[in-house]
């Protein structure tokens, strides 16, 4: 676990809950028996404490974040820990504030990673993403976009309730490429109208593996309307 000396000298990290401290030592133990952490309303000392003792850990399948401060340390040991883990398949956000800043850096540890993350699953929702925190999917996670998407294993991306527009639909559609893994894409709620909605249609006609495409709740007008209407009528692998 980080030391209050070199992590953050005004919160110590005696002050963490014990159910919160109880979680990260057993993160730091790589326990074989306790493969999925979830951390609740905690501090951006303890989620950073959390990721830092995650780097290493062969045996955690899922670390949850609810209701968590994610700033500057938190989002550094984030980057440091997706870009060394193999072995963590779903990484679940929701409710925590996220600047497009520290958004980056967790792409960046994506990327590092690339084919040999082990993520299949990224959920963060209700998190205020913005349009660049969508182009970031398309920066990082692709080799050059609209190249082959580096997370291979990558098949589940959910970021209900956020604000990434068209720009950042159209940085997503990047992972639509047809050598890519993506099986579901949720993206409920998200204020994309019809430029990102034509980007998502243009790629998913020759995507043969996504499954499901999620776009309620949006402001999508006639013309992405019938761009993906259009889609529709050749893409046979959509299911909903």
């Amino acid at each position: 676990m980080l030391s209050a000396s070199n992590h953050d000298s005004n919160r110590p990290s005696d002050e963490i809950p014990y159910a919160i401290k109880s979680q990260i030592t057993k993160i730091g133990y790589s326990d074989p028996n306790f493969t999925a952490a979830i951390l609740k309303r905690a501090t951006d000392f303890a989620v950073a404490s959390a990721f830092n003792a995650a780097i290493r850990n062969s045996a955690l399948d899922s670390m949850t974040i609810k209701s968590c401060k994610i700033g500057e340390d938190s989002s550094v040991q984030m980057r440091e820990c997706l870009s060394e883990n193999v072995a963590m398949e779903t990484l679940d956000v929701d409710n925590c504030v996220i600047t497009s800043k520290r958004f980056r850096r967790i792409m960046q540890g994506l990327g590092r990673n690339g084919k040999d993350s082990g993520i299949t699953e990224l959920h963060f929702t209700s998190c205020a993403l913005d349009g660049r925190c969508g182009e970031y999917f398309g920066e990082f996670l692709c080799s050059d976009p609209p190249e082959v998407p580096l997370c291979r294993n990558l098949a589940v991306i959910n970021l209900q309730d956020n604000q990434i527009g068209d720009r950042g639909a159209v940085g997503l559609s990047y992972l639509l490429h047809p050598e890519g893994r993506l099986i579901r894409l949720h993206l409920g709620k998200n204020r994309i109208g019809d430029r990102g909605a034509v980007a998502l249609a243009n790629m998913l006609l020759k995507n043969k593996t996504l499954h499901t495409l999620d776009l309620g709740h949006n402001i999508i007008g006639a013309e992405g309307g019938i761009a993906l209407a259009s889609m529709l009528r050749e893409n046979k692998y959509l299911s909903r």
